[in-house]
């Protein structure tokens, strides 16, 4: 299943390594490191750890760890890579 996402994907090129939200969504639940527009105009990117999980928050399914949407703090996710060293 997917969800949409952003349409401003699309006019950015991701961090290497970083999947587009558009292309594949991480497994569920799992930490992840997760990346999206900056609010800063000091950086264009702002990097998070987060998770997706459509079964806890259909409408707003990434989450930081504390299980508050990521849109409370900021722009939607673009994109996202597996974070294994962290957890």
């Amino acid at each position: 299943m997917t969800t949409k996402a952003s349409s401003r994907t699309a006019d950015h090129q991701l961090p290497d390594g970083f999947i587009s939200v558009n292309d594949q969504l991480p497994p569920t639940a799992n930490p992840v490191l997760a990346v999206r527009e900056s609010a800063t105009v000091t950086a264009r990117f702002e990097i998070l750890t987060a998770k997706f999980d459509l079964a806890y928050r259909p409408h707003n399914p990434w989450l930081d760890l504390g299980n508050d949407p990521v849109t409370d703090s900021g722009s939607n996710i673009l994109g996202w890579r597996q974070a294994p060293e962290l957890y």
